[in-house]
């Protein structure tokens, strides 16, 4: 499997909704049925007489589908409200980034912090607005840029070098991780920014970079051979990053999974498929939680890994 480009991805999830999930159940053998949607894209299923809830949430400007496997209302408001999951890890004691909320250019001009610092809207999805400033000037410019297209308030943190890993659980279990790295675009010294954009958006599905999120920078200039530029230079979108290292269950540390269970005993029911983001040196060193995503992340993974959702969260036999 190319890990970089996502080309192996399962080619459901390519397919409109509610396909995806149809083909899903079908490659699986599973006895379902359709009970309700409406013009939310919501729709249950009824599996071994259980009912489970489905949705799907529309990317901006090109209108892709993206998928959430499992739906519950305290998922949703714990992937969508950045600061209300900083103020849980807080209480529960478990181990978050200092945060700092800003309502406005002033709050931010006043906040005690060292940089570089990171910055996001409060609802942030797919990583839209997200900034890394180097210094005060940048961070008032970059949080300018965020206030101009986002009603949401602000959060601050300081920026963390260390590694970022995706963790995929069902029900406290973990499905699979990854380490993320950030999308980018190398040079060969012939094409421009512009066209470089346009072949990683042609070859990686789910990262697709939006031109309405570009920043002031010359998309004709000619990129030189191996120069490289992130998402984070071109754009305020990231998507979430790229898969530079996959791990099964096997491959990941007992205490790594002790702390996970910890975690979901600790957010109590109601969480049945996370995505946890998380900082530290390895993956069996967790030192940060970033955010829970009520989307996993399925993109350049093998399709029996997201075949392992279904089979966990519906009890099946592999």
């Amino acid at each position: 499997m190319n890990k970089n480009t996502g080309k192996h991805s399962p080619p459901f999830l390519k397919v409109n909704f509610p396909q995806y999930f149809r083909q899903v159940f079908e490659a699986l053998k599973l006895d379902y049925e359709v009970v309700k949607t409406d013009e939310r894209h919501l729709f249950g299923v009824s599996i071994k007489d259980q009912k489970y809830w489905f949705d799907t949430q529309i990317l901006p400007e090109d209108q892709t589908p993206a998928y959430y496997p499992l739906i519950e209302s305290n998922a949703l408001a714990l992937a969508r409200d950045k600061l209300s999951f900083h103020t849980l890890l807080m209480h529960e004691g478990l181990p978050s980034i200092p945060t700092f909320l800003c309502k406005n250019l002033a709050e931010a001009s006043s906040l005690d912090i060292q940089f570089p610092v990171f910055s996001k809207p409060t609802n942030a999805t797919l990583s839209a607005h997200c900034y890394r400033s180097d210094t005060p000037e940048a961070l008032t410019k970059n949080l300018t840029q965020t206030f101009q297209h986002s009603e949401d308030e602000v959060i601050v943190q300081p920026y963390i070098d260390l590694p970022e890993f995706r963790v995929v659980t069902v029900k406290s279990k973990i499905i699979y991780a990854y380490r993320k790295g950030k999308p980018e675009i190398i040079g060969n010294g012939t094409d421009t920014i512009k066209t470089l954009i346009n072949k990683f958006n042609d070859n990686v599905f789910g990262a697709k970079i939006p031109t309405n999120l570009y920043r002031e920078i010359d998309t004709d200039k000619v990129l030189n051979l191996d120069e490289k530029m992130t998402f984070a230079d071109i754009t305020s979108f990231s998507s979430g990053g790229t898969v530079l290292e996959c791990f099964d269950p096997e491959d990941i540390p007992q205490e790594t999974h002790t702390f996970f269970k910890s975690i979901h005993q600790k957010l109590g029911p109601g969480f049945s498929v996370l995505g946890f983001d998380v900082f530290g040196p390895h993956i069996g060193n967790i030192q940060y939680i970033i955010e829970a995503n009520a989307n996993p992340g399925n993109f350049g993974l093998p399709t029996e890994w997201i075949y392992n959702i279904y089979r966990e969260l519906f009890k099946l036999e592999s």
